[in-house]
């Protein structure tokens, strides 16, 4: 699984990928997330962290009940199955992120929802 570390305080851009996924593969990925009840919600955005890079990265972002090793197990899982099904120029990351996130405002407005769970908070 590919894993990235943004330093605190950085910035971030956060918006819809500009080419939809296909419906086949955001059908595929709405499946293999929800098997995991820990995670509430799932978006698949693209992001740019300016202070770091000008490269945008397509990101899922796992909004993930506090659950330590269920929920890192669940992340890890998700991880796995998208470097093994998801062929792609760009990779996919993966960013885990508590209900209570201030940053997951911007990642809900950024409308591209693969999962939503009615429990969600935040």
């Amino acid at each position: 699984m590919t894993t990235f570390n943004i330093p605190k305080g950085s910035r971030v851009r956060i918006g819809a990928p500009a080419i939809a996924p296909e419906p086949g593969l955001a059908a595929a990925l709405t499946d293999v997330i929800s098997f995991d009840k820990c995670v509430v919600e799932a978006h698949l955005i693209l992001c740019q962290f300016p202070d770091l890079s000008q490269d945008f990265y397509q990101v899922i972002a796992l909004i993930v009940n506090p659950g330590g090793d269920e929920a890192l197990s669940a992340v890890n899982r998700i991880g796995n199955w998208v470097d093994q099904n998801i062929q792609s120029n760009m990779p996919f990351f993966i960013w885990p992120l508590s209900p209570s996130n201030e940053i997951l405002k911007a990642v809900r407005e950024a409308n591209s929802a693969l999962l939503v769970r009615t429990q969600a908070t935040g």
